[in-house]
Protein backbone atom coordinates (compact mmCIF):
# COMPACT_ATOMS: atom_id res chain seq x y z
CA UNK A 1 0.00 0.00 0.00
CA UNK A 2 1.83 2.74 -1.53
CA UNK A 3 -1.23 5.05 -1.37
CA UNK A 4 -0.67 5.70 -5.19
CA UNK A 5 -3.22 6.23 -7.57
CA UNK A 6 -2.72 3.49 -10.43
CA UNK A 7 -4.38 2.60 -13.76
CA UNK A 8 -5.17 -0.73 -14.24
CA UNK A 9 -3.94 -2.65 -17.41
CA UNK A 10 -5.74 -5.80 -18.27
CA UNK A 11 -4.84 -6.28 -22.11
CA UNK A 12 -2.01 -5.97 -24.93
CA UNK A 13 -3.46 -2.88 -26.42
CA UNK A 14 -3.08 -1.21 -23.40
CA UNK A 15 0.35 -2.57 -22.89
CA UNK A 16 1.42 -0.67 -25.83
CA UNK A 17 0.37 2.49 -25.00
CA UNK A 18 2.41 3.24 -21.84
CA UNK A 19 5.37 4.55 -24.19
CA UNK A 20 6.41 7.82 -23.32
CA UNK A 21 4.35 7.68 -19.85
CA UNK A 22 5.43 8.57 -16.73
CA UNK A 23 2.21 7.79 -15.40
CA UNK A 24 1.71 4.74 -12.78
CA UNK A 25 0.17 1.53 -13.85
CA UNK A 26 -0.87 -1.70 -12.73
CA UNK A 27 -1.08 -4.90 -14.20
CA UNK A 28 -4.51 -6.64 -13.17
CA UNK A 29 -4.46 -9.89 -15.32
CA UNK A 30 -1.83 -12.21 -16.78
CA UNK A 31 -1.09 -11.09 -20.60
CA UNK A 32 -0.13 -12.67 -24.03
CA UNK A 33 1.23 -10.80 -26.55
CA UNK A 34 3.27 -11.46 -29.84
CA UNK A 35 4.60 -9.45 -32.27
CA UNK A 36 5.84 -7.54 -29.60
CA UNK A 37 8.02 -4.19 -29.92
CA UNK A 38 8.51 -3.34 -26.06
CA UNK A 39 7.14 -0.19 -24.39
CA UNK A 40 9.66 2.58 -24.61
CA UNK A 41 11.01 6.06 -22.69
CA UNK A 42 9.02 4.99 -19.92
CA UNK A 43 9.55 6.59 -16.74
CA UNK A 44 6.26 5.84 -14.48
CA UNK A 45 5.94 3.07 -12.00
CA UNK A 46 4.80 -0.71 -13.52
CA UNK A 47 3.49 -2.64 -10.69
CA UNK A 48 2.90 -6.30 -12.53
CA UNK A 49 0.68 -6.81 -8.95
CA UNK A 50 2.02 -10.77 -9.28
CA UNK A 51 0.95 -11.13 -13.06
CA UNK A 52 2.61 -13.08 -15.54
CA UNK A 53 3.18 -11.25 -19.02
CA UNK A 54 4.15 -13.90 -22.18
CA UNK A 55 5.55 -12.55 -24.97
CA UNK A 56 5.07 -15.41 -27.74
CA UNK A 57 7.46 -13.44 -30.27
CA UNK A 58 8.70 -10.45 -30.52
CA UNK A 59 12.29 -7.69 -30.94
CA UNK A 60 12.16 -6.50 -27.39
CA UNK A 61 11.41 -7.74 -24.11
CA UNK A 62 8.35 -5.80 -21.98
CA UNK A 63 10.41 -2.75 -22.14
CA UNK A 64 12.29 -1.41 -24.71
CA UNK A 65 13.62 1.38 -22.79
CA UNK A 66 13.30 2.92 -19.13
CA UNK A 67 14.13 6.50 -17.88
CA UNK A 68 13.67 7.25 -14.01
CA UNK A 69 10.74 4.36 -13.67
CA UNK A 70 10.15 1.48 -11.59
CA UNK A 71 9.74 -1.94 -12.39
CA UNK A 72 8.26 -4.23 -9.60
CA UNK A 73 6.30 -8.02 -9.29
CA UNK A 74 5.80 -8.81 -12.87
CA UNK A 75 6.78 -12.05 -14.53
CA UNK A 76 7.94 -12.04 -17.94
CA UNK A 77 8.24 -15.39 -20.25
CA UNK A 78 9.49 -13.62 -23.92
CA UNK A 79 10.59 -15.22 -26.63
CA UNK A 80 12.84 -12.85 -28.22
CA UNK A 81 14.59 -12.81 -31.53
CA UNK A 82 16.83 -11.10 -34.15
CA UNK A 83 17.07 -8.52 -32.13
CA UNK A 84 20.00 -5.98 -32.85
CA UNK A 85 21.44 -4.44 -29.33
CA UNK A 86 20.26 -3.11 -25.79
CA UNK A 87 17.59 -5.96 -25.41
CA UNK A 88 16.53 -7.51 -22.00
CA UNK A 89 14.14 -9.96 -20.96
CA UNK A 90 11.96 -7.25 -18.92
CA UNK A 91 13.95 -4.08 -20.04
CA UNK A 92 16.45 -3.12 -22.83
CA UNK A 93 17.75 0.16 -21.78
CA UNK A 94 17.42 0.81 -18.31
CA UNK A 95 18.65 4.34 -17.27
CA UNK A 96 17.75 5.75 -13.27
CA UNK A 97 15.25 2.68 -13.28
CA UNK A 98 14.31 0.33 -10.37
CA UNK A 99 13.62 -2.85 -10.77
CA UNK A 100 12.43 -4.86 -7.78
CA UNK A 101 10.40 -8.45 -7.42
CA UNK A 102 10.95 -9.47 -11.16
CA UNK A 103 11.38 -12.85 -12.59
CA UNK A 104 12.27 -13.59 -16.88
CA UNK A 105 12.40 -16.69 -18.81
CA UNK A 106 12.29 -17.52 -21.96
CA UNK A 107 14.95 -17.18 -24.96
CA UNK A 108 16.67 -13.84 -26.03
CA UNK A 109 18.44 -13.84 -29.33
CA UNK A 110 20.26 -10.55 -30.78
CA UNK A 111 23.57 -8.89 -31.79
CA UNK A 112 25.47 -7.44 -28.29
CA UNK A 113 24.30 -5.77 -25.26
CA UNK A 114 22.18 -8.52 -24.08
CA UNK A 115 20.91 -9.48 -20.76
CA UNK A 116 18.31 -12.08 -19.14
CA UNK A 117 16.30 -8.91 -17.24
CA UNK A 118 18.13 -6.07 -18.17
CA UNK A 119 20.58 -5.59 -21.59
CA UNK A 120 22.34 -2.22 -20.45
CA UNK A 121 22.08 -0.49 -17.53
CA UNK A 122 23.04 3.62 -16.97
CA UNK A 123 22.78 6.19 -14.35
CA UNK A 124 21.79 4.86 -11.12
CA UNK A 125 20.28 1.88 -11.32
CA UNK A 126 19.00 -0.98 -8.70
CA UNK A 127 17.65 -4.13 -9.36
CA UNK A 128 16.73 -6.22 -6.18
CA UNK A 129 15.00 -9.60 -5.32
CA UNK A 130 14.73 -10.44 -9.17
CA UNK A 131 15.25 -14.00 -10.93
CA UNK A 132 16.28 -14.71 -14.53
CA UNK A 133 16.16 -17.90 -16.29
CA UNK A 134 16.87 -16.51 -20.27
CA UNK A 135 18.78 -18.35 -22.16
CA UNK A 136 20.85 -15.83 -24.19
CA UNK A 137 22.67 -16.07 -27.77
CA UNK A 138 24.57 -13.28 -29.20
CA UNK A 139 24.57 -13.91 -32.96
CA UNK A 140 27.12 -11.40 -33.79
CA UNK A 141 29.77 -12.43 -35.74
CA UNK A 142 33.38 -11.27 -35.17
CA UNK A 143 34.11 -8.91 -38.44
CA UNK A 144 37.44 -11.42 -38.82
CA UNK A 145 35.50 -13.96 -40.72
CA UNK A 146 34.06 -11.55 -43.45
CA UNK A 147 30.64 -12.11 -42.04
CA UNK A 148 30.45 -8.42 -40.11
CA UNK A 149 30.44 -4.64 -41.05
CA UNK A 150 33.81 -4.06 -41.79
CA UNK A 151 33.11 -0.27 -39.72
CA UNK A 152 33.06 -2.74 -36.22
CA UNK A 153 36.18 -4.30 -35.86
CA UNK A 154 36.60 -3.85 -31.94
CA UNK A 155 32.73 -5.59 -31.80
CA UNK A 156 32.09 -7.23 -28.82
CA UNK A 157 29.51 -9.34 -27.71
CA UNK A 158 28.74 -7.73 -23.92
CA UNK A 159 26.20 -10.85 -23.33
CA UNK A 160 25.31 -11.75 -19.72
CA UNK A 161 22.35 -14.28 -18.02
CA UNK A 162 20.98 -11.06 -15.65
CA UNK A 163 22.79 -7.92 -17.53
CA UNK A 164 24.75 -7.22 -20.71
CA UNK A 165 26.56 -4.14 -20.51
CA UNK A 166 26.61 -2.25 -17.23
CA UNK A 167 27.54 1.10 -18.94
CA UNK A 168 28.00 4.42 -18.33
CA UNK A 169 26.93 7.80 -19.72
CA UNK A 170 28.73 10.94 -19.79
CA UNK A 171 27.39 13.84 -17.99
CA UNK A 172 25.64 11.71 -15.19
CA UNK A 173 26.45 9.40 -11.69
CA UNK A 174 26.70 5.55 -13.07
CA UNK A 175 25.93 3.14 -10.42
CA UNK A 176 24.62 -0.19 -10.33
CA UNK A 177 23.24 -1.93 -7.47
CA UNK A 178 21.98 -5.52 -7.33
CA UNK A 179 20.32 -7.32 -4.36
CA UNK A 180 19.58 -11.17 -3.87
CA UNK A 181 19.53 -11.76 -7.50
CA UNK A 182 20.29 -15.08 -9.44
CA UNK A 183 20.52 -15.96 -12.90
CA UNK A 184 20.45 -19.55 -14.36
CA UNK A 185 20.23 -19.24 -18.48
CA UNK A 186 23.33 -20.06 -20.54
CA UNK A 187 24.83 -17.57 -22.59
CA UNK A 188 25.81 -18.40 -25.62
CA UNK A 189 27.82 -15.92 -28.16
CA UNK A 190 29.38 -15.79 -31.76
CA UNK A 191 32.45 -13.35 -30.44
CA UNK A 192 33.95 -12.23 -27.51
CA UNK A 193 33.14 -10.73 -23.96
CA UNK A 194 30.03 -12.72 -21.71
CA UNK A 195 29.52 -13.52 -18.24
CA UNK A 196 26.74 -15.85 -16.84
CA UNK A 197 25.69 -12.97 -14.46
CA UNK A 198 26.76 -9.80 -16.21
CA UNK A 199 28.53 -9.55 -19.76
CA UNK A 200 30.58 -6.00 -19.61
CA UNK A 201 31.21 -3.91 -16.43
CA UNK A 202 31.93 0.07 -17.40
CA UNK A 203 30.16 1.80 -14.13
CA UNK A 204 30.63 1.39 -10.45
CA UNK A 205 28.64 -2.19 -9.82
CA UNK A 206 28.00 -3.24 -6.32
CA UNK A 207 26.49 -6.88 -5.87
CA UNK A 208 25.19 -7.91 -2.74
CA UNK A 209 23.91 -11.71 -2.54
CA UNK A 210 24.01 -12.66 -6.12
CA UNK A 211 24.58 -16.40 -7.95
CA UNK A 212 24.56 -17.37 -11.13
CA UNK A 213 24.95 -20.80 -12.53
CA UNK A 214 24.45 -21.09 -15.87
CA UNK A 215 26.84 -22.02 -18.51
CA UNK A 216 28.64 -19.14 -20.97
CA UNK A 217 29.87 -20.75 -24.23
CA UNK A 218 32.02 -19.03 -27.21
CA UNK A 219 32.46 -19.78 -30.35
CA UNK A 220 36.17 -19.97 -30.66
CA UNK A 221 36.65 -20.00 -34.78
CA UNK A 222 33.91 -17.53 -35.70
CA UNK A 223 32.39 -19.95 -37.94
CA UNK A 224 30.49 -23.51 -37.68
CA UNK A 225 29.24 -24.52 -34.47
CA UNK A 226 32.86 -24.93 -32.58
CA UNK A 227 31.12 -23.78 -29.36
CA UNK A 228 33.66 -24.40 -26.19
CA UNK A 229 32.52 -23.82 -22.54
CA UNK A 230 34.27 -20.53 -21.17
CA UNK A 231 32.75 -20.37 -17.85
CA UNK A 232 30.73 -23.36 -15.91
CA UNK A 233 28.42 -22.34 -13.35
CA UNK A 234 28.29 -24.15 -9.71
Amino acid sequence: NDNLSYTSITSAEQLKSLSNSNGNYRLDSDITISNWEGISNFGGIFDGNGHKIIIENGINGLFESTNGAIIKNVTVDANIYDSWYNMGGLVGLAVNTKIENSTTSGSLVGDYMLGGLVGTTKGQCEISNCYSSVEVYSKYVSPSNGNAPEDNNDFMSYAGGFIGYAGSQSGITNNLTINDCSATGDVKTEYWIAGGFIGYIKSDVTLNNCVESGNVYGNYSGKGDDYKPLYKGS
